[in-house]
């Protein structure tokens, strides 16, 4: 990855803080339905890596991981 990809991560369950800790600054974050979507930049694949091992680390089920070509943020 040259440019950072949009990342759409869903995980089961309405995640807290600290499963939310290293997203929260640059993720959209949402919960619905039992489920929390992260959307946001990854920069690189160790970024990647990174964001995937945390999460699991916490035996968060991921429910999906899917690049998007829509913006990171919503607009403020």
């Amino acid at each position: 990855m040259d440019t950072p990809t949009t990342y759409r991560i869903e995980i089961r369950g309405e995640a807290g803080a600290r499963v939310l800790r290293p997203f929260v600054d640059t993720f959209d974050i949402r919960r619905h339905d039992g489920r929390t979507t992260l959307v946001g930049d990854v920069t690189d694949v160790a970024h990647l890596h990174g964001l995937l091992v945390h999460l699991t680390s916490l035996n968060v089920e991921i429910v999906s991981i899917n690049a998007t070509t829509g913006p990171a943020r919503s607009p403020s």
